[in-house]
């Protein structure tokens, strides 16, 4: 019989107790496609972000519905995915309440902008704000609103922004 001295068992025991160690709920699968990103940086989101995320989603799936093929640019993005792509420091990307998409075209994109520009009841109560990142290949930048509480939506346009945030 070997023994033990009580060091070796407090030892033992943090050990033991650090190995069973939580470890944070793996992402849902259908929420996993809003957290790609090329930047090669972890990017899960955690699940106080989740809630976001499926509102995204489903506003995604509602831009599909009416415009067709949706490409998905970024939506999540922690805060290492976020600095690294160039991001301000309260972007609504770091809660999973943005997304930045194009459409099929870029006559789509900026058709879809401006059907919400001439008439933002389309989108009011929902959407935060609404930028058109008008280049060669538009892109838009949803932000969603926080549920009950939405000042209405706010629209811009920025001309000749380079691209780099695509597939953030």
């Amino acid at each position: 019989m070997t023994w033990i001295g009580p060091a070796a068992l407090a030892i033992a025991g943090l050990l033991f107790l650090l190995g069973k160690r939580e470890r944070p709920p793996a992402v849902p699968p259908e929420l996993a496609q809003l957290a790609l990103t090329s930047t090669g940086l972890p990017n899960d989101p955690p699940p106080e972000t989740w809630p976001n995320l499926r509102r995204v989603l489903a506003a995604l799936e509602g831009i599909r519905a009416r415009w067709g093929r949706v490409e998905l640019l970024s939506a999540y993005r922690s805060p290492a995915v976020n600095a690294a792509v160039g991001g301000v420091a309260d972007s609504l990307h770091l809660e999973g309440r943005a997304v930045d998409f194009r459409l099929a075209t870029p006559a789509l994109t900026r058709q879809c902008f401006e059907s919400w520009v001439s008439n933002p009841a389309q989108v009011a109560g929902a959407i935060q704000e609404t930028i058109l990142y008008d280049t060669a290949r538009p892109r838009i930048h949803l932000g969603l609103c926080l549920p009950g509480a939405c000042a209405g939506p706010r629209f811009s346009v920025h001309e000749g922004i380079s691209d780099e945030q695509d597939n953030a």
